[in-house]
């Protein structure tokens, strides 16, 4: 799966510019599937993961001196960049609603 975010960094001239990062994601379950415990007939799918992949963005666009800037501007928004692989996964079950159903099945690893 993939999604976009956008963000600026302070480049060495001190302007601000904008830089739009790819996320490439996938997720996964940390449940244990189907259980029996005493009897007890249980199933636990367990928490979302999101592992992502890969970050890029043009870098034929970034003179070489702003890449490190923009590699610690990634590093710092990493809890929003989940955040928006997070909002691409909701936006992938509310189509679920919607009767997409090959969108839908593509959320559900």
């Amino acid at each position: 799966m993939q999604t976009t975010y956008n963000t600026e960094y302070l480049d060495n001239k001190g302007e601000w510019q904008e830089v739009e990062i790819e996320i490439s994601f996938s997720t996964s379950r940390d449940g244990i599937g189907p259980y029996e415990y005493w009897g007890f007939k249980g199933f636990d799918k367990g928490n979302l993961c999101i592992d992502i992949s890969s970050i890029e963005y043009n870098k034929t666009t970034i003179p070489s001196e702003d890449i490190p800037l923009i590699q610690a501007v990634i590093e710092k928004e990493m809890d929003n960049i989940y955040s928006a692989c997070e909002s691409e996964l909701k936006s992938m079950r509310d189509c679920k609603d919607e009767h997409d159903y090959d969108l839908w099945k593509e959320s559900q690893l």
